[in-house]
């Protein structure tokens, strides 16, 4: 399944969400998601062709976890192909945790207060849609 960018991208822009998920573990664990939801599971299994990685659940989700996934494919495809709806205010806050999480080889206790005033802030956008 080939896609076009803009088309892509417009579609992310529905269908997709950026989580991060702080586990109060000991020590605490970042976990950064990006999912996509469509009840067309060939589309799915078509992103997962494009982006070259990922998982497609039998819930009719597509979620990529893996860090270098995130910070090599992700991260260059929507800089390159930006949002133009209130998503990139998420997208803005995830890319900031990816940049916390890869400046920083042991994250501080303010990194992790940053990171989790950055999840907050994007749970926060969704809920006021």
């Amino acid at each position: 399944m080939k896609f076009d960018k803009k088309w892509l991208v417009g579609f992310l822009e529905s269908t997709s969400e950026f989580n991060i998920i702080i586990k109060d573990n000991n020590p605490k664990e970042i976990l950064l998601e990006f999912r996509v939801f469509s009840s067309d599971i060939k589309l799915l299994y078509g992103l997962k062709k494009f982006f070259g990685c990922g998982r497609v659940y039998s819930n009719n989700i597509f979620i990529i976890t893996n860090f270098e996934h995130l910070f090599n494919i992700v991260l260059p495809f929507l800089i390159e192909n930006s949002f133009v709806s209130d998503k990139k205010f998420e997208f803005f806050k995830f890319r900031k945790c990816i940049d916390i999480m890869s400046n920083n080889s042991r994250l501080s206790d303010s990194n992790f207060l940053e990171l989790e005033k950055l999840s907050f802030d994007i749970k926060k956008n969704r809920k006021n849609k």
